[in-house]
């Protein structure tokens, strides 16, 4: 036989290759690898798509949005039978909440802040949280006019809505709703959205750390679900490094 030197450093008689979609961008691993330099990283995901890919798995919804929402922007991923696209980034994020609001109450975003918090625990008063709500609506003018073009874009008539911070319970009522030009209903992705959608029953040793570890389960359900190759899988010894990304 001819003997191959792969290109990954050990010699075989044959060399296979297995490639799969990290959604993962080249410069993004390299820092990830920088900062967690004498490391040994198991996994590097990308949330927005990551999560997509795994919601489009379990979800009734053959056409929807995905909208990763952290503290200055939000990641927007179509999903469209399984085929998944980075649509954009809108310059928005949960902080500006509380910026909007301080400004139209002569609050110090801080103080905004923390009186956010107590109408998210219910705190306040019903006609309090009416006035709240307005506000709030008026404040997410230009969140909803961007979901709303890649909704009429995409024709998705469903939308996630995934947030590093908590967000209030309007982004999920009929006010909220009704801002749009379309039939398009809004869903939460939590530890619930998870076990409705794959049967799976979830546990924690600790309490209070439930929100952020829900983008962890879906990445890690994105990596239980993964095709995989059975040739691979029955190969007992052989030897496998995994390049990522390419």
């Amino acid at each position: 036989g001819h003997r191959v030197v792969s290109p990954i450093g050990f010699t075989a008689r044959t060399f296979e290759s297995h490639f799969v979609q990290t959604y993962l961008r080249r410069d993004f691993a390299d820092l990830i690898k920088r900062s967690l330099a004498g490391q040994s990283p198991v996994g590097i995901v990308e949330l927005a798509p990551t999560v997509a890919k795994a919601l489009s798995r379990g979800t009734t919804h053959p056409r929807f949005l995905f909208c990763g929402v952290t503290p200055r922007t939000t990641a927007v991923v179509g999903v469209d039978e399984g085929h998944i696209e980075t649509l954009g980034t809108l310059s928005w994020g949960s902080s500006h909440l509380a910026e909007y609001f301080g400004e139209h109450l002569a609050l110090r975003t801080e103080v905004a802040a923390e009186v956010i918090r107590a109408y998210l625990r219910g705190a306040c008063s019903r006609a309090l949280t009416r006035g709240f709500d307005a506000l709030f609506l008026d404040g997410l003018a230009f969140f909803i006019k961007g979901i709303n073009r890649y909704a009429e874009q995409t024709a998705a008539r469903a939308v996630y809505l995934f947030a590093v911070e908590p967000l209030p319970p309007l982004f999920f009522g009929a006010q909220f709703r009704h801002r749009f030009s379309g039939q398009v209903s809004f869903h939460p992705v939590t530890d619930e959205t998870i076990r409705q959608s794959f049967g799976y029953e979830v546990r924690y040793r600790k309490s209070g750390a439930e929100d952020r570890l829900t983008a962890v389960l879906l990445a890690f359900l994105e990596h239980e679900l993964a095709p995989r190759d059975e040739r691979i899988d029955r190969s007992a010894g052989r030897r496998v490094r995994w390049l990522s990304p390419l």
